[in-house]
């Protein structure tokens, strides 16, 4: 996408009031308008939306997907060197573009927290000659959910559980009823 300026004259006329002459200019210029993605999960789980942009080469092309931090992320995750936001690859193939209006491609965000905090971040999808395409990602983490209810046999019943944190932490486990009995030590570190 070329962002420049061109000229081209424009005549008016009426039989009336006769003829005028106008020079027109115009200029294509990047767009400013930076739309968001906003999320919202509860701590231990994550959620995904898609991100849209256009291809106006008519050739396949490969885009560049990049996501930043953004300064105004609460203190508990900028503390933290990872990201609470993620894509499946660093790079999109995008179609061909077939007419003028281009192709609609997709990319899947991931939005995973790692603190109860409000994550954002730059999404940048871009390539030398097809342009940039970009989306603010906006992350709320709530509380951690209750989850359940577990049919548990005679058997017993796996739980599976994932550390949330950035960095291997202490758990308590525990049931909160005498009848049932735990396999494990009452305090586990997972990393």
């Amino acid at each position: 996408i070329e962002y420049k300026q061109a000229t081209f004259p424009l005549k008016i006329s009426s039989a009336d009031l006769g003829e005028f002459l106008f020079e027109v200019v115009l200029t294509s210029k990047k767009n400013v308008n930076i739309p968001s993605i906003n999320f919202k999960t509860s701590l231990g789980t994550d959620t995904s939306k898609k991100f849209t942009f256009q291809n106006f080469l008519k050739k396949p092309t490969t885009f560049a997907v990049k996501i930043e931090r953004m300064e105004q992320t609460s203190p508990e995750i900028a503390s933290s060197s990872q990201l609470e936001f993620f894509v499946e690859s660093p790079n999109v193939q995008a179609q061909p573009a077939t007419d003028d209006l281009g192709t609609t491609n997709t990319i899947n965000v991931r939005f995973e927290p790692s603190a109860i905090a409000t994550s954002k971040a730059l999404l940048t999808v871009s390539h030398p000659e097809a342009g940039e395409f970009k989306a603010y990602l906006i992350g709320i983490a709530t509380q951690p959910l209750p989850k359940g209810p577990f049919k548990v046999t005679s058997k017993g019943h796996t739980i599976e559980f994932k550390n949330p944190f950035n960095e291997a932490t202490e758990f308590e486990i525990k049931a909160d009823a005498p009848c049932f009995a735990l396999n494990t030590k009452p305090t586990t570190r997972i990393e």
